[in-house]
């Protein structure tokens, strides 16, 4: 009878496609609020999308080399996660499976141009929204100066580093580097009328908010990509010059980034750096134990501390190795580093040859690619489900058709564009 029902309700809703767009949407933008929240928004998504193709009929999937490649990288991932006798089913499931399974059904849509841009405005929208959670944290005095997160004997003032939704200052820094660097990539491609004073203000709302994290590594590295696409996009240079004056403004306008800046050239006086140091070292050390499949995903945290011997106090948990590619190593082996090696260079090979046509949607995420990449030196951002997630989701709207729909106007009996 319930079943009856639903089939019945379903025929009478033929709009499942918008039902949906509805649900991404809502999911996008809960995002970097809460995990929970989105995964349930992508449970109904992927329901309204089993129900649209159910009503349709269409069953049929085509698998690229990219995609196999992902799913090679999952099945190599979750092979090392069983064998491994500490590694975590959860964290692959939360940090590994739902991003997948993220970029699998955003890339699969076949959608209007205009669908594809109200997705993007909910991550700007979502992106706008952190932003000011975290103004209001540091301006309210919410943000407390905490040691675990600044070495107080190193660097002098009150600084007080921007965590927002993030809960983490470097992570915080990485989405915002993630977000600046694709909204600059794609904005830099569109036509000059679309610019829009609205978008302006908000990539300069979002690099106020990553100055305020003091993460050395997200400034570095969001830098040399904007550099880059300044000198890229010749007609652009405007960019270029931008930037370097920005960055050269902030050097000469605020000690406590100076100092923070001048502190990379002496690792060992900061013990951030010098923990990064040590976190590597150890790192090695366990690569050489576990070459080939690793320690099993999600199994840093418990079997780091066997080979660490920088932290004295076992109280602090490494979660992650504070480098992309070390950490990777460490978790799913030279093999499914290599793999993930292969879905990188797919990915930037096929969105590159698109990029030479100045597609917008294609150059923002080879930016964001780029951030990851630099960033990946002395942060692994990839392990927070969130961030994971949202860079998948990136990846997947560029992938997905978009088809050009008529629109019937109904009061001039004409067809638009």
């Amino acid at each position: 009878m319930m079943i009856q029902r639903i089939y019945d309700w379903k025929n009478k809703k033929k709009e499942w496609n918008n039902w949906k767009n509805a649900a991404f949407a809502g999911a996008i933008f809960l995002l970097p609020f809460s995990f929970q929240g989105f995964s349930l928004a992508l449970s109904l998504a992927i329901l309204f999308m089993i129900f649209e193709i159910w009503q349709k009929n269409e069953w049929s999937l085509s698998i690229t080399l990219f995609d196999g490649l992902v799913l090679l990288f999952l099945g190599w991932s979750f092979f090392v996660t069983v064998i491994s006798l500490q590694s975590s089913m959860g964290l692959f499931i939360q940090s590994g499976l739902i991003p997948a399974c993220s970029y699998f059904v955003m890339s699969r849509q076949i959608m209007s141009e205009e669908n594809r841009r109200s997705f993007l405005q909910m991550i700007w929208l979502g992106a706008a929204f952190v932003a000011v959670l975290g103004l209001w944290e540091v301006f309210a005095g919410i943000a407390q100066l905490n040691e675990f997160w600044v070495d107080l004997e190193k660097f002098s003032g009150a600084m007080v580093r921007m965590s927002g939704p993030l809960e983490n200052p470097n992570l915080m820094a990485g989405y915002l580097a993630i977000i600046i660097a694709f909204w600059s990539g794609y904005r830099s491609c569109r036509p000059q009328k679309r610019d829009g004073i609205l978008g302006i203000i908000g990539l300069c709302l979002l690099s106020v908010c990553l100055f305020l994290t003091y993460s050395r590594g997200a400034w570095i590295s969001l830098f040399v990509v904007l550099i880059a696409l300044g000198v890229w996009h010749r007609s652009k240079k405007y960019l270029f010059f931008g930037v370097f004056s920005l960055a050269v403004l902030a050097l000469l306008s605020e000690p406590l980034v100076l100092e923070r800046i001048s502190s990379i050239w002496n690792p060992t006086a900061d013990s951030s750096s010098a923990l990064r140091l040590a976190i590597w070292h150890s790192t090695l050390y366990l690569i050489a134990d576990y070459p080939i499949c690793g320690i099993g995903w999600g199994a840093f945290p418990l079997v780091y501390p066997l080979y660490d011997y920088f932290l004295i106090d076992p109280k602090p948990t490494i979660y992650h190795a504070h480098n992309l590619y070390l950490h990777l190593i460490a978790e799913v082996g030279i093999v499914g580093f290599f793999i993930w090696i292969g879905i990188v260079f797919t990915l930037v090979k096929n969105l590159w040859s698109r990029v030479s046509k100045k597609e917008s949607l294609a150059l923002g995420v080879v930016c964001a690619i780029g951030v990851i990449l630099l960033g990946g030196l002395t942060d692994d951002w990839l392990f927070n489900p969130k961030i994971s997630t949202f860079f998948w989701i990136l990846v997947g709207l560029s992938q997905c058709k978009v088809k050009n729909i008529r629109v019937v106007s109904r009061k001039k009996g004409k067809n638009c564009e």
